[in-house]
């Protein structure tokens, strides 16, 4: 899997001041980063990726730039039960101006585990370990509401983490967001507050390319390091039998069997296939993907 990104920040204005309280004009700071990520199963249960970044950042007139890799992997345990870490920001250092000295990214370590504890609710904690600060816990969830919509996805989020509380006061360790979610296209939206600097408030456009370009009839598998393209009807209905033998032979309980059927729902959906059986076992004919 390939991808790319791009992000940036800006402060606008900002009053500059004297020692004396006088204000002598105003000047603004920024950063953009330039994303290029790469991803592929290593095994049956196992993915790994790595992202190549290139940053550069400004203050009023003086600029730097910087090259960082992030790299991390998934293990999934179980259909429910997921175990990950990431290695962030391995790279050069980033100066300001000709004279400044390059200052270290922040680099650091994250392990964490997310559990699918039905259809509906997924919950997720994870340890941050900065080379430069201190240890922080991170908890979130995420619960799947029904959209208005037929074939929208709703999501409602909510995290708390320890790291910001000692020096942006309680309130920051709480945030709140949602997304939405619809073919080929979703958004996100994320709220929390800041400490003195009042609320933050993160919004990101997502755009699913394979989506946009698969042929709704066809899909495109890997098989013996070849690349096959065949019916996706066909496909579904092999994964189906693959589902049912699954379940008979290794006694699934009805929340992994919900957790694989949602994926095969929402892989086969987009394809034009007719997903009625799995829906069906899902809770019902008429029961949208989630």
């Amino acid at each position: 899997m390939i991808g790319a990104g791009l992000g940036g920040l800006s402060t606008g204005d900002i009053e500059r001041g004297n020692k004396y309280g006088y204000t002598e004009g105003y000047y603004s700071a920024g950063d953009l980063v330039l994303i290029g990520s790469y991803a592929r199963t290593l095994k049956n249960k196992l993915r790994a990726g790595a992202s190549f970044k290139i940053i550069r950042e400004r203050i009023e007139s003086e600029s730097g730039q910087a090259f960082a890799l992030d790299a991390g992997a998934v293990y999934e345990r179980s259909p429910r039960l997921k175990f990950g870490a990431t290695l962030r920001n391995l790279g050069t250092g980033l100066a300001l101006g000709e004279a400044g000295t390059p200052g270290g990214l922040p680099m650091g370590l994250r392990a964490g585990a997310a559990l699918q504890y039905n259809k509906d609710l997924l919950l997720t904690s994870d340890i941050s370990l900065p080379f430069d600060d201190s240890l922080g816990l991170h908890f979130g969830a995420e619960y799947i509401y029904p959209a208005p919509v037929k074939g929208a996805r709703l999501a409602l989020r909510g995290g708390f983490k320890t790291a910001a509380m000692g020096y942006l006061g309680a309130m920051a360790a709480i945030s709140l967001g949602f997304g939405v979610e619809t073919g080929a296209l979703g958004v996100d939206y994320a709220l929390s507050p800041y400490g003195d600097l009042g609320m933050t408030h993160r919004l990101s456009l997502k755009i699913k390319f394979d989506s946009l370009t698969a042929k709704q009839d066809q899909i495109t598998l890997e098989k013996n390091g070849k690349k096959v393209t065949r019916a996706a009807a066909d496909v579904y209905a092999e994964t189906m039998q693959w589902f049912r033998a699954k379940t008979e032979a290794e006694k699934l309980g009805r929340a992994e069997q919900e957790t694989l059927l949602k994926r095969i729902i929402e892989k086969f959906s987009p394809l034009g296939v007719d997903v009625s059986e799995a829906k069906k076992q899902l809770g019902g004919p008429d029961a949208p993907p989630r």
